[in-house]
């Protein structure tokens, strides 16, 4: 997790600040990432997501670890994700029937640009509802559930990838389980188990190679780590190295007459 996310979110909840200099701080932060993110951020999204998130940490229904993981989550997901179906058609239903933008944007704690944008898709909206409501929605429920994996699994990576860097080991079985209570956090499908066939599509999915790593517990020296990487390209430099001749090891043990488990 990016710990610029959580700083903002972390800061913005201590200090209570107005959730609208929190949202600023989000999408501009996001802004900024777009430069090194090949994710795009909708600011929207990221404005709806740190509304509904600094409610459940207030109301200690998540940690910090949780609230960042759920904000990637949202970020990279849809409204849907966001706002309930049965919420939104109530939503369109009272604004046909005359009641103002700014009364239902408050009462249902969104903002009013969001209320807005239902009110003008309406016909849709109720398009939508009328799919699901007849026959025809089996197929639509399938890509949607489909789109919500890919998005859970995007989330997952990122708080895969950010634990690597942080020095931690990640056995299959601790991912397996953080999975299921990220899913559970994020309201995912009740079929999803984390199996071992889940666990091999994972690693093959984002070229995860190994899990295990022999050795000492990996170190996250930033400073160490900028300071080697400029004697290591000079080293390149002064020995005229190959890219063939670079790469990186880690202790292991050999055992006689005995296949190594990794490559």
């Amino acid at each position: 997790m990016e710990p610029g996310v959580k700083y903002i979110l972390e800061a913005g909840i201590k200090a209570e600040c107005d959730i609208q200099l929190v949202t600023r701080a989000l999408v501009i932060y996001h802004n900024f990432m777009r430069c090194i993110d090949d994710v795009q951020y909708d600011p929207a999204m990221v404005a709806a997501a740190a509304l509904h998130l600094s409610s459940k940490v207030e109301e200690k229904e998540l940690d910090m670890d949780g609230l960042v993981f759920l904000f990637y989550h949202m970020v990279n997901g849809s409204v849907d994700t966001l706002y309930p179906g049965e919420e939104k058609r109530d939503i369109v239903m009272r604004l046909e029937l005359g009641e103002t933008v700014t009364k239902l944007a408050k009462e249902f704690n969104h903002g009013v640009s969001t209320v807005g944008d239902m009110k003008r898709n309406s016909e849709k909206i109720k398009m939508l509802f009328a799919e699901l409501d007849s026959g025809k929605s089996a197929k639509f429920r399938k890509t949607l559930k489909s789109t919500d994996q890919t998005h859970l699994d995007a989330a997952f990576y990122k708080w895969f990838v950010q634990k690597r860097c942080e020095g931690l080991l990640l056995s299959g079985s601790i991912i397996q389980e953080k999975a299921l209570i990220l899913n559970s956090k994020l309201g995912g499908s009740d079929d999803f188990k984390a199996s071992s066939g889940w666990l091999e599509k994972f690693k093959i999915h984002h070229g995860v190679r190994q899990l295990n790593v022999e050795g000492e517990k990996m170190s996250a020296n930033v400073v160490a780590g900028d300071s080697i990487i400029t004697e290591i390209e000079k080293l390149i430099i002064e020995e005229n190295l190959s890219l063939k001749q670079i790469y990186t090891c880690d202790e292991t043990g050999l055992y006689w007459k005995a296949l190594p488990e990794k490559t």
